[in-house]
Protein backbone atom coordinates (compact mmCIF):
# COMPACT_ATOMS: atom_id res chain seq x y z
CA UNK A 1 0.00 0.00 0.00
CA UNK A 2 2.68 2.47 0.64
CA UNK A 3 4.44 1.83 -2.43
CA UNK A 4 1.43 1.91 -4.03
CA UNK A 5 0.29 5.64 -3.25
CA UNK A 6 3.62 6.73 -1.83
CA UNK A 7 3.23 7.12 1.43
CA UNK A 8 5.72 7.86 3.59
CA UNK A 9 6.74 5.12 6.73
CA UNK A 10 4.25 7.21 9.46
CA UNK A 11 1.51 7.39 6.61
CA UNK A 12 1.67 3.65 6.12
CA UNK A 13 1.68 3.00 10.09
CA UNK A 14 -1.25 5.82 10.25
CA UNK A 15 -2.55 3.75 7.31
CA UNK A 16 -2.44 0.53 9.04
CA UNK A 17 -4.43 1.75 12.34
CA UNK A 18 -7.24 3.54 10.36
CA UNK A 19 -7.85 0.44 8.04
CA UNK A 20 -7.76 -1.66 11.36
CA UNK A 21 -10.74 0.33 12.46
CA UNK A 22 -9.37 2.37 15.18
CA UNK A 23 -10.29 6.12 15.67
CA UNK A 24 -8.17 8.72 15.76
CA UNK A 25 -7.64 8.85 19.40
CA UNK A 26 -6.54 5.00 19.33
CA UNK A 27 -4.51 5.56 16.55
CA UNK A 28 -2.68 7.91 18.46
CA UNK A 29 -2.44 5.96 21.84
CA UNK A 30 -0.95 2.94 20.09
CA UNK A 31 1.43 5.21 17.67
CA UNK A 32 2.00 7.36 20.73
CA UNK A 33 1.98 10.76 18.90
CA UNK A 34 -0.37 13.61 18.96
CA UNK A 35 -3.89 13.34 18.07
CA UNK A 36 -3.26 16.85 15.98
CA UNK A 37 -0.32 14.51 13.87
CA UNK A 38 -2.52 11.86 13.30
CA UNK A 39 -5.20 14.23 11.87
CA UNK A 40 -2.19 15.56 9.57
CA UNK A 41 -1.26 12.14 8.29
CA UNK A 42 -5.08 10.93 7.61
CA UNK A 43 -5.65 14.60 5.38
CA UNK A 44 -2.20 13.37 3.50
CA UNK A 45 -3.78 9.82 3.11
CA UNK A 46 -6.86 11.40 1.64
CA UNK A 47 -4.81 13.75 -0.97
CA UNK A 48 -2.51 10.28 -1.81
CA UNK A 49 -5.60 8.12 -2.19
CA UNK A 50 -8.39 9.72 -3.47
CA UNK A 51 -10.46 9.63 -0.51
CA UNK A 52 -12.13 11.96 1.64
CA UNK A 53 -13.41 10.50 4.83
CA UNK A 54 -12.00 7.98 7.25
CA UNK A 55 -14.60 5.51 6.37
CA UNK A 56 -13.62 5.99 2.93
CA UNK A 57 -10.07 4.93 3.71
CA UNK A 58 -11.43 2.12 5.51
CA UNK A 59 -12.96 0.34 2.49
CA UNK A 60 -10.46 1.40 0.65
CA UNK A 61 -7.96 -0.99 2.64
CA UNK A 62 -10.78 -3.54 2.68
CA UNK A 63 -10.86 -3.39 -1.33
CA UNK A 64 -6.93 -3.87 -1.64
CA UNK A 65 -6.38 -7.00 1.26
CA UNK A 66 -6.17 -9.88 -0.51
CA UNK A 67 -8.90 -12.00 -2.37
CA UNK A 68 -7.32 -15.35 -0.26
CA UNK A 69 -7.20 -13.80 2.93
CA UNK A 70 -9.89 -15.55 5.33
CA UNK A 71 -9.91 -18.45 2.83
CA UNK A 72 -9.26 -22.07 4.28
CA UNK A 73 -7.21 -23.78 1.94
CA UNK A 74 -8.27 -27.48 1.72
Amino acid sequence: VAALFGLTPAEARVFEQIAAGRTVEETSDVLNIGRSTVRTHLLRLFEKTGVRRQVELVQLAASLASPMAGVALL
